[in-house]
């Protein structure tokens, strides 16, 4: 079983970040330093995998998620 995930953020302007996300880790890491690197902070944005909201207690196992899978990131209107 695969243990790492390449997971690939995009924004709705296309830009692209890509993040190395353990199966069994909490998005939170992910969305904290997808936040920190943009410079945004997490009230901000939503994350969301398949049409749903990601929570920050979530994992990429619990998701289903396989490798290069890709999270939407809109900023909160």
């Amino acid at each position: 079983e695969v243990e790492y995930l390449n997971i690939r953020t995009v924004t709705q302007h296309g830009s692209e970040i890509f993040f190395k996300l353990k199966i069994t880790t909490p998005f939170q890491k992910l969305m904290h330093a997808y936040c920190s690197r943009q410079g945004v902070s997490l009230s901000a944005v939503r994350f969301i995998f398949d049409g749903t909201d990601i929570n920050e207690t979530q994992t990429p196992a619990q998701l289903d998620m396989e490798d290069g899978d890709v999270i939407h990131v809109e900023v909160r209107q």
